[in-house]
This record gives structure tokens, sequence and C-alpha cells, in this order.
């Protein structure tokens, strides 16, 4: 049997970042590489926005400013690194639940 739960991952980096951000993300990224995920996420945090990467389930701010535009840029300097080492990101803007039809 083999899912792929999109929801435990966003529920998952949700719930470790939840401190001072809102509950839903304004961009929220997930990266891919076998077994490994990576998430990359842009909250609203008072006057401004953070953005927030998470390795090996450990979220850690690596930004933050005024813009919304510019933790944009912080989030797509940190998916190019990745795509370069052979992540596959794409961003998700809804949780969903795929099967591949097995058990």
């Amino acid at each position: 049997m083999k899912l792929i739960f999109m929801a435990f991952f966003s529920s998952f980096f949700l719930a470790a970042t939840a401190g001072a951000q809102t509950a839903k993300p304004e961009v929220f990224m997930l990266c891919k590489l076998g077994s490994q995920v990576r998430t990359i996420a842009v909250h609203k945090k008072g006057d401004g926005y953070v953005t927030i990467y998470s390795k090996f389930g450990k979220p850690q701010e690596v930004g933050s400013g005024h813009l919304l535009d510019s933790n944009k840029r912080i989030m797509e300097n940190i998916k190019t690194n990745l795509e370069k080492s052979s992540f596959n990101c794409h961003e998700v803007s809804e949780a969903s639940v795929q099967s591949d039809g097995g058990e």
C-alpha cells in the first residue's frame, strides 16, 4: 500500500510552526527527493512576514521582512538550491490524499 499524505506533512509542519504565525501560511512549498521531505512556508507575523524552512521535521526561521514578495524571494532561493540537489518542489495550495489504488 502506497499512500502519499500531503495533509500529514502540511498539518505536521503547521503544528510545528504554529508559535507566532497564522494557522494557514500565505505560501507553502513541498520539496521531495525519495523519502526526504523539505517544506518552505511564508507566514504572516505581526506587520510583516516570516519564512520557515523545515528539514528533517525541524522548522527554522530563515528570513523575515515587511513585504510578502521579499519572503517569496527567500523561498525561491531555497527552492532553487534544493532543485540543484535533485529535489522536486511544488507549491501546495490545498492538502490532498492520493492513492495508487493498492490497499
